[in-house]
């Protein structure tokens, strides 16, 4: 039983430095906050947790046995640490396949985008793509004049009505100079204040970061059936908050 349970505590450990890795990799640099309540990464990482910190070490503890022979127990042991290992590849491979690579700005609204979203071959030379270990990016769509606006709109007929947020090639990056300028016109919350369900989520918002409302700036925040508010400090324009559900 020493033996077992010194196999067991070791397989844990490795175990649960290589999660740790995974999940620094994923909530700090793929899904930093907000985007890991945006696109739920939780699902997979649920996943990854139960069988390579769960049921790979549990399965060692069941059946190691140093009175096997040798060949058997690393035929056995080869089994579960091949079993972990591709389901951690898998998750892996899921969760930055479906990671957002652009935060798009467009129309008063925020839209989080994936590779797939998007076709990068007709992406603005001047949006540069992030790379395996940066985070997303947040980038803005300029109003367009009429004749812009035209043009999108056949563009949309041609791809079977595809959505004005992915035409990429109209996509421009925000920087420390644009990026209050271009939020600020956009930036209304009067509609909001005297409605009385989204003044007691402002509400809430405000016991935990102090301030009053209009130190913030409120956006929707759309990715595919998700629906939320996303909160910037004014004096700044860094992200604060994320509020679930669209004022």
């Amino acid at each position: 039983m020493k033996s077992r349970f010194l196999a067991f505590g070791t397989h844990l450990l490795v175990s649960a430095v290589a999660i740790t890795i995974f999940l620094l990799v994923v909530y700090f640099i793929w899904y930093p906050y907000p985007y890991y309540r945006v696109h739920s990464a939780i699902d997979v990482v649920k996943i990854i947790l139960g069988v390579d910190l769960v049921l790979g070490p549990l399965i060692t503890l069941l059946i190691f046995d140093t009175n096997k022979p040798r060949t058997v127990l690393a035929r056995d042991m080869s089994f579960i640490i091949l079993f972990q290992i591709s389901a951690l590849l898998w998750g892996i491979h899921v969760t930055y396949k479906m990671h957002p690579l652009f935060l798009v700005f467009q129309d008063k609204t925020f839209y989080s985008v994936i590779k797939q979203d998007i076709e990068m071959d007709s992406l603005n030379e001047d949006v540069i793509v992030p790379g395996l270990f940066q985070r997303p990016k947040m980038i803005y769509m300029a109003p367009m004049e009429t004749k812009d606006a035209i043009r999108v709109f056949l563009e949309m007929l041609n791809n079977n009505g595809r959505d004005t947020m992915f035409q990429e090639s109209l996509y421009k990056p925000f920087s420390d100079s644009n990026i209050e300028g271009v939020l600020a016109k956009a930036f209304d919350t009067s509609k909001w204040l005297d409605k009385s369900v989204q003044q007691k989520k402002i509400d809430t918002f405000l016991d935990l970061h102090g301030g009053v409302a209009k130190d913030y700036a409120f956006y929707p925040i759309v990715s595919g059936s998700y629906r939320g508010t996303l909160v910037f400090r004014r004096s700044d324009f860094t992200i604060v908050g994320l509020i679930d559900g669209i004022f």
